[in-house]
């Protein structure tokens, strides 16, 4: 296959695969206000040629800059065209909103192909190129925030560009710079604080000192028309060419506090969020040899990023998945993958295996983003916050990873390719179907471009295939294991006490509800209890009242404190939902002593229909220790290869 046709067929794939993951765009039409506000200005960009919107917030300008929703104009365009052949179509907002939401998902395409190019550009292979660009796009916060109509996705694109253009500059015509100017300008006149990486970008340039001062010009000579453009901008929306409308932008947080929340942090860290990055370390050596000047580039970007992020009072970047606002250096951070890939076959299997399971473990925690609300976990236990919703970003029982896994095994996801089947039956089915065999196909071809269809590939590409295969069986094996010993605890429905949330369709669903058991207190002390509701409860530990309201209330919170005894405490539990709301929601959430839970929704390890015999104490002390047990496994096998090696080596 040409490379014409390889980048046409993997822009396709982009597109098809973030397909797979929409929003359903109903009860959450935005996931943040920053979102709303690019969707008003494109709103009125298209249906009033102004720059005025319709107040939100007591805005009624933009506070952001034009960037995302000029870009987002030709899906809103398109959406009203077809509300225009069919005037009768029933949720005439909703296709608005879904066509919106389309934007990212075609940035989100054009950065993958664009860091595919910029592979070959440096001079990689295709296969390392191809690989590249699958890291980027799958196994970091890329995915999620694909669905989602934040301005982070369109300004990595123009950071890469603009930093691609640079290198090509260095390396051949000094006219490249020019477009590394434009880009720049374009990541600007999408979020104005971009533009505090001019210096340290300025002060990168002078790593190569041959026709510096003709690509300082060339690139002022491009940066110059955005810059006029965004200076006349903020005189139409915000009365002054100075003034860039942001507000309240206090570079007041402390630095280190910063510097781990943005990188290692439960509810934000790059690391963790995106631990693909981790091979930036993997590679970088090799990669500074061979490119000295783009490196030299890109740890200056990646450094002044996250040193001024790390000051700013709103370095985690409100509620959202990850550390978003660090989405502008990770195709920087992931440029050293090529190097692995490029050189795979020679890489030593601890590097090979590591590199993969970064991968799995990226991959594996986009999806839990990507299929519930990045907003749902952090209002719900909003209100256990009084000192500010920072408090749960350090805490790792708090972590955002932790409470989306919780919130998909009960069903509370984000997908609207659920909603769209079950609103349109059979022919939301085949759309679906298209839309992953597509996926599946042009992903297939992309595999063979990567070699797949050469003999041997497979085990060339995933090393210890034996062992691996081995140690995963059996932690799939624990945990099925685990899982099936806590649902054979009948606690279903007396386990959905401390997690109601439900549509109250009929008066018979509003009816009042009465659920009782036993409670689990792991060790002695004084236990917190915090209720998030709406309605009436009575709610009773060992016949006495912990908490209770028996006129109909709004949602609101309560809280107690009750020192228990270890041991098993009869609980008693009594809920009508509130008659002025369609939504049944009672959350019970608690925090032990010795600190294994806290403020977590009370889990089946804690519930009991009756107190346990002695057998089932056994199992269940296999679920509390499954994760030392998969630990042992895990280092059992690293030892058993090691003794084996030796012992081959020996026999030499």
């Amino acid at each position: 296959m040409n490379e014409k046709r390889l980048i046409f067929v993997l822009f396709l794939f982009w597109i098809f695969f973030y397909l797979l993951f929409p929003g359903t765009y109903s009860e959450e039409a935005f996931y943040s206000s920053d979102e709303a506000f690019y969707f008003r200005l494109t709103q009125s960009l298209v249906d009033n040629t102004s720059l005025e919107i319709e107040p939100y917030l007591g805005y009624d300008h933009s506070k952001y800059m034009p960037g995302q929703s000029v870009a987002g104009i030709p899906f809103y365009a398109l959406s009203k065209f077809i509300l225009f052949l069919f005037p009768n179509y029933g949720a005439p907002g909703h296709l608005i909103l879904v066509f919106v939401h389309l934007t990212n998902i075609l940035i989100g395409a054009l950065i993958c192909v664009l860091f595919f190019k910029f592979g070959r550009d440096l001079g990689y292979g295709i296969e390392a190129s191809i690989g590249g660009s699958l890291v980027l796009g799958m196994t970091t916060t890329f995915l999620p925030y694909s669905r989602q109509y934040f301005a982070d996705p369109l300004v990595a694109l123009f950071i890469l560009l603009s930093v691609r253009y640079l290198y090509l500059s260095i390396k051949g015509k000094t006219g490249n710079a020019a477009w590394g100017g434009v880009f720049f300008g374009c990541a600007v006149l999408t979020k104005i604080d971009t533009a505090l990486l001019l210096i340290p970008l300025g002060m990168a340039l002078l790593y190569v000192k041959k026709d510096l001062l003709k690509r300082y010009i060339h690139f002022i000579t491009g940066l110059v028309p955005l810059s006029i453009l965004i200076l006349i901008y903020n005189h139409l929306n915000y009365g002054s060419a100075f003034n860039p409308g942001y507000e309240r932008q206090e570079f007041a947080s402390p630095f280190f506090s910063g510097i781990y929340g943005l990188l290692f942090s439960p509810s934000r860290g790059l690391f963790l969020f995106s631990p693909s990055v981790i091979m930036f370390f993997l590679g970088w050596r090799k990669f500074r040899e061979k490119f000295p000047a783009l490196f030299f580039i890109c740890i200056v970007v990646i450094i002044s990023r996250i040193a001024v992020l790390a000051k700013w009072f709103s370095w985690q970047g409100g509620w959202c998945w990850g550390p978003r606002l660090l989405l502008t250096i990770i195709p920087l951070m992931t440029l050293p993958a090529f190097e692995i890939f490029e050189t795979w076959k020679e890489q030593k299997g601890a590097i090979r295996i590591t590199t993969l399971s970064l991968l799995i473990a990226g991959f594996f925690i986009q999806i839990i983003g990507t299929l519930v609300s990045p907003n749902k976990f952090n209002n719900d236990i909003y209100g256990m916050m009084p000192s500010g919703m920072n408090e749960f970003l350090y805490i790792p029982q708090l972590s955002t990873i932790k409470g989306n896994l919780f919130l998909l095994f009960q069903g509370k996801t984000d997908w609207g390719w659920m909603s769209f089947i079950r609103s349109h039956g059979f022919i939301g089915i085949i759309l679906f179907i298209i839309n992953i065999s597509a996926a599946l196909f042009l992903g297939g071809m992309l595999l063979r471009n990567m070699g797949a269809k050469r003999k041997g590939w497979f085990s060339e590409f995933f090393p210890e295939r034996r062992i691996c295969g081995s140690i995963l069986g059996f932690l799939f094996t624990i945990y099925i294991i685990s899982d099936t010993i806590l649902q054979s605890q009948g606690l279903y429905p007396f386990l959905q006490y401390a997690y109601i949330e439900e549509i109250v369709l009929q008066k018979s669903s509003a009816s009042p509800r009465k659920y009782t058991g036993y409670l689990y207190a792991p060790t002695e002390g004084d236990y917190l209890f915090y209720l998030k509701v709406r309605g009436m409860y009575d709610i009773s530990l060992d016949r006495k009242s912990l908490m209770q309201r028996k006129e109909d209330q709004p949602q609101h919170w309560e809280f107690a404190r009750i020192n228990l005894a270890k041991g098993y405490h009869f609980m008693q539990i009594e809920y009508t939902p509130s008659a002025n709301s369609d939504l049944a929601l009672m959350h019970l959430y608690w925090t032990i002593p010795d600190g294994a839970e806290y403020k977590s929704v009370i889990g089946p390890m804690y519930l009991f229909r009756e107190p346990p015999g002695a057998f089932r104490k056994i199992l269940l002390g296999f679920v509390r220790f499954r994760s030392w047990i998969a630990l042992l496994i895990i280092l059992g096998f690293i030892l058993k290869r090691h003794i084996v090696k030796k012992n081959t080596e020996d026999s030499y």
